[in-house]
């Protein structure tokens, strides 16, 4: 049992300093270029939908921070679903892209931010309960 609190206690804690690190900005992995593969390959991932099919392609991108990614697959005309501890990275991800967004407290799990514009919906929560 004991062993059980000190892995809660730890996972507390690594999403603690991961909150720290949006607070203070020290998010050196955020990349300022969409993935290079991802252009590369666009038609492999996305053109080869039937034509017929009337159905948006859904996207989830866990642990999203403000991933530019989440916009180019919205532009892609795909449903995007992002997930993220960092309520600052997905409220920066709408501030850096100009896009208007509206919250969602409704749950005790998660806050949903929802741009209906292009379909993004990112979920302020731990990916790991």
């Amino acid at each position: 049992m004991d062993n059980d609190i000190d892995k809660i206690d730890e996972h507390s804690d690594h999403l603690d300093r991961w909150k720290s690190r949006w607070v203070e900005q020290r998010i050196a992995w955020h990349m300022t270029e969409i993935n290079q593969c991802l252009l590369r390959y666009r038609s492999r991932i996305l053109d080869d939908i039937p034509i017929h099919c009337n159905r948006n392609i859904k996207v989830f991108i866990p642990m999203c921070g403000k991933a530019l990614e989440l916009l180019w697959f919205a532009q892609q005309r795909c449903d995007v679903i992002g997930m993220e501890i960092s309520e600052i990275a997905i409220r920066d991800f709408f501030k850096d892209n100009n896009l208007e967004y509206v919250i969602d407290k409704s749950s005790d799990l998660y806050v949903l931010y929802r741009c209906e514009t292009l379909n993004i919906s990112m979920y302020v929560c731990d990916v790991l309960l």
